[in-house]
């Protein structure tokens, strides 16, 4: 496995959303017309029974403002780059059908049905 990230093609990605941010343990895709993010955290395990040997997951967030507060929401949890791509794919599909992306609230209720 590569230290790098291998990003989403550009053209997969749903109108308006980019690469925003890239290392080995955080991966940040933004919405310029919205603000919204959505951010891959490497992250403890903390929540995975131990016979599983799994130490470390990646936990999939999603930022949003409203009016002046922040906020996000923890999606899911992986245990793979390659669990992880096809979450990121997944959600970017769901939100990118949408015809409006200007309600965080919404978006959320969308991603989690």
């Amino acid at each position: 496995m590569s230290i790098e990230w291998d990003p989403l093609p550009a053209e997969s990605l749903p109108p308006g959303w980019c690469l925003a941010s890239r290392t080995p343990e955080r991966l940040v895709y933004r919405c310029g017309e919205s603000g919204l993010t959505l951010e891959a955290v490497r992250t403890a395990a903390d929540h995975i029974h131990p016979t599983l040997g799994v130490t470390r997951c990646w936990e999939l967030r999603l930022g949003y403002s409203i009016g002046e507060c922040t906020g996000s929401d923890r999606l899911t949890r992986v245990s793979s780059r390659q669990e992880l791509r096809a979450e990121l794919e997944s959600i970017l599909e769901t939100v990118g059908r949408r015809a409006s992306i200007t309600d965080p609230i919404s978006i959320v209720r969308s991603i989690r049905d």
